[in-house]
């Protein structure tokens, strides 16, 4: 009797926690995010190469997650290619990417690039899931790009999706990642940054690999990453990596992907 009342006090505890982090209003894209000091790829931290599995949390930073430089947003609409590649995450087929930072974002951006390798290059992300492997390249036509911009140029190149200012997008060849949200993150992820950001590159990446979005399987279950995890977890737990369920199970086609720009049709995305 005591051990179900302890497990049903520990599922209602979070549970509470989590609608209390959705009350917290959102803020606006013009909001000013907190910056802190120049970062040295160097510092950046370590995601474990371990057996994927979804319930592992990833380490947190040591360091400002966002890679903020400290300098005001000037952003003036140019994407410059990050320099600089990466040997192959393994020996898969391999799947080249670019990583792109608008000028004038106050963002170290071979920081922001070391985090997307850390991110896609993690056996829990895509790749390793699928069976490729990945691998940065700075020169050529890659498979795709992650493009870090401000929320002008993310609406702009998301059109006709309806990006709002505040949420991210595939584009047809890019996942755009507005830079508001790269640093401000979620109410629903407010204890971890870097949990987002991992959560982001792969969802959006994800529709790049013609994954379409999910719903939340159920209260208590970890949300899909293909799941609209930025409007809210709907009784889901936070996850950035993608479930068995979205590589060879019910949820690997449900729907379908998000419209590349250029299609008439008009709908919001996350």
């Amino acid at each position: 009797m005591l051990a179900a009342i302890a497990v049903a006090a520990a599922f209602v505890i979070p549970q509470l926690g989590t609608e209390a982090t959705r009350a917290t209003p959102e803020p606006g894209p013009n909001d000013q995010p907190t910056t802190s000091q120049s970062v040295a790829t160097s510092t950046m931290p370590e995601l474990a190469m371990i057996e994927p599995s979804a319930d592992d949390d990833p380490p947190e930073p040591t360091v400002d997650a966002s890679c903020a430089t400290g300098t005001p947003h000037q952003p003036t609409g140019n994407l410059v290619v990050v320099p600089g590649a990466t040997t192959p995450s393994s020996d898969g087929p391999i799947k080249t990417y670019v990583v792109e930072v608008e000028e004038g974002l106050g963002i170290d951006a071979a920081c922001f690039a070391d985090r997307v390798h850390r991110i896609l290059g993690d056996p829990r992300s895509w790749g390793g899931r699928e069976g490729f492997a990945v691998q940065r390249v700075d020169v050529g036509e890659p498979s795709f790009r992650v493009t870090l911009a401000s929320p002008a140029t993310v609406d702009e190149r998301c059109r006709p999706l309806v990006t709002d200012g505040i949420y991210s997008c595939w584009d047809a060849q890019r996942a755009m990642i507005n830079v508001w949200r790269w640093e401000t993150g979620t109410a629903d992820y407010a204890e971890s940054l870097w949990a987002y950001q991992i959560y982001v590159i792969n969802h959006e990446v994800g529709h790049g690999l013609k994954h379409g979005h999910v719903n939340c399987p159920g209260p208590g279950d970890l949300a899909p990453v293909m799941m609209q995890q930025t409007k809210g977890l709907d009784g889901c737990w936070q996850n950035g990596w993608p479930l068995d369920a979205e590589i060879d199970g019910p949820l690997r086609e449900e729907q379908p992907s998000d419209l590349p720009a250029g299609d008439a049709e008009p709908h919001p995305i996350s």
